[in-house]
């Protein structure tokens, strides 16, 4: 479903209720985000972002496959309620009993990790608003930025004097995920990834 077309000059910001969103979201063949009342359209992944996210989500199960913990794919939408935001990282886990809301499609509420696998068209936002919409979620005690054109990950954790910043490279590397006690081989991470730079996520 197309999202309806504004009747006046195309540079104003069209708003639009939650309500409008997820009716116009239900009946769509494309994802779509909702940002303080906007609509903004998901971009196409690359072979590399597909792979990494892929191989992350791998990884998860694997490493939390006898704990309580359930592996989203960036199908599950995820709602910031104190942003009043809708968004579809590419990776989330939750440990608790999964609290999804009500609304067709129904989003996650409380996720304690959340991975967004960087590139040139969203970093920007991955590293902006969704570091801020993210870590201001209670629930939420990791956030991982995951690079496509070399082996690196950036975590923050949560503390309680604050969120913890570490920058991990190399292929020989591992992310230590103190919140569900594992760690992350970024060997694992990478399997099969080719790096080169993209433009486009």
């Amino acid at each position: 479903m197309a999202l309806p077309q504004p009747q006046y000059d195309y540079d104003e910001p069209v708003y639009y209720t939650e309500d409008e969103y997820l009716d116009i979201e239900r009946s769509s063949d494309e994802k779509h985000e909702y940002v303080h009342g906007e609509i903004v359209a998901m971009t196409g992944g690359s072979p590399n972002h597909n792979q990494i996210s892929g191989n992350v989500i791998t990884a998860l199960n694997v490493a939390l496959r006898d704990t309580p913990c359930i592996v989203y794919t960036g199908d599950m939408q995820v709602k910031l309620k104190r942003h009043r935001t809708y968004r579809y990282p590419d990776v989330a886990v939750v440990c608790d009993e999964p609290q999804i809301t009500d609304d067709n499609p129904g989003s996650l509420l409380n996720p304690v990790m959340l991975v967004e696998v960087l590139s040139e068209s969203t970093q920007i936002t991955d590293r902006g608003d969704k570091l801020r919409e993210y870590t201001g979620m209670d629930s939420v005690q990791a956030y991982l930025l995951v690079a496509q054109d070399e082996p690196r990950v950036e975590v923050y954790l949560r503390q309680e004097s604050g969120w913890l910043y570490h920058n991990v490279t190399g292929l020989d590397s591992d992310v230590t995920l103190t919140p569900v006690n594992i760690t992350l081989p970024l060997a694992e991470v990478y399997r099969k990834v080719t790096f080169e730079r993209e433009s486009d996520s």
